[in-house]
């Protein structure tokens, strides 16, 4: 049987780094890959991502 998903390693000090980033940075971050992803998500995903922010769904 094939695997499904994928494997993602994180080193301690990645994580250390993470860990002493501001929160100001990381809620940056985070709404800058969202803006990403939506930007180039199918309009059927676009549409499943506005209902759930409404809470639609």
């Amino acid at each position: 049987m094939a695997k499904k998903g994928f494997y993602y390693e994180v080193s301690e000090d990645a994580l250390k780094k993470w860990i002493n980033t501001p929160a100001s940075e990381k809620l940056e971050w985070l709404e800058e890959i969202n803006s990403f992803i939506f930007k180039f998500a199918r309009q059927e995903q676009k549409e499943i991502i506005s209902k759930f922010r409404k809470g639609e769904i």
